[in-house]
């Protein structure tokens, strides 16, 4: 019966005091894998988006830098290529979907020198881009009437307001 009892013992005490194994651990989120054991990952989202006057405050629209890996193709369907992005391109900022994060109404190159120009409009999450439109007409002139809890892109030129409900921007008659 000893004998028996020998080999439950040892289990027994093995699965109460674990030995101290070696484990493959993440290294700390700061620091890079060696190049050997580096993982392709995805690039994540980087949306860094600024005026390059910080006084800008929404009356017309004012030069934005920035750099953006999503949302880019929306900026380049109505003639804004990355080059321009980088270096300046008039744009609004404020947040026209109550969220709390800062949308991006971007217009197309030539404001001024055409009789109307597109609007791609970037709306942000806290995750990056969550929805990339367009104001639906073409616009003369474009500014942010500030509300309570967010902004509305409006055109005073036309007397035209962009309210964003269900997804897209509305335009309605001031």
């Amino acid at each position: 019966m000893r004998s028996r009892l020998a080999p439950l013992f040892l289990f027994a005490l093995s699965i109460g005091c674990p030995e101290k194994t070696a484990q493959t651990e993440a290294p700390p989120p700061d620091e890079a894998p060696p190049a050997s054991q580096a993982v392709s990952r995805p690039q994540p989202k980087r949306i860094t988006v600024k005026y390059t006057d910080p006084t800008c405050g929404g009356a017309g629209p004012c030069e934005c830098v920035g750099e953006l890996n999503i949302g880019m193709q929306q900026l380049r369907a109505i003639g804004i290529e990355d080059e321009a992005f980088a270096k300046g391109t008039p744009c609004l900022l404020g947040d026209f979907d109550g969220n709390g994060h800062t949308d991006g109404a971007f217009l197309e190159p030539g404001l001024g020198d055409k009789p109307a120009v597109s609007v791609a409009v970037l709306m942000y999450d806290q995750g990056g881009v969550m929805l990339a439109t367009k104001i639906p007409k073409k616009v003369t002139s474009l500014a942010l009437l500030r509300e309570e809890g967010k902004q509305t892109l409006v055109e005073p030129e036309a007397a035209m307001r962009f309210d964003f409900a269900d997804g897209k921007f509305e335009p309605k008659r001031m």
